[in-house]
């Protein structure tokens, strides 16, 4: 996966869940080739929505059998990731608990 906005692949990133990167290494993503990787990032481009369905669904599916899927949940929510499928999630479901208490509050 490429590095978070601002860091070159040399640089090194720490995690602001304070969980450490080690997790990183065990996520079941890692094990994909590049042009499958490219599915976890449908948000943005312009390949069309059923396209974009189709890859977010696939990406999701990798998902489903990861054992860090904690982790990288976590992960996205601290780094405000708005870009990638993590944990299963796209960022719009990521940020639903948070847009549905904004609502009620």
């Amino acid at each position: 996966m490429p590095p978070p906005a601002g860091l070159t692949k040399t640089q090194s990133y720490e995690s602001p869940t304070g969980l450490g990167t080690d997790w990183r290494t065990r996520a079941a993503c890692r094990a994909l080739d590049l042009d499958e990787r490219e599915n976890f990032f449908p948000i943005g481009f312009n390949w069309g929505a059923d396209v974009n369905r189709a890859r977010a669904e696939r990406a999701k599916k990798t998902c489903r059998g990861c054992r860090v899927t904690v982790e990288c949940g976590l992960d996205a929510q601290a780094s405000r990731d708005a870009w990638a499928i993590r944990a299963g999630l796209t960022p719009d479901e990521r940020s639903m608990p948070y847009r549905a208490k904004a609502r009620t509050a």
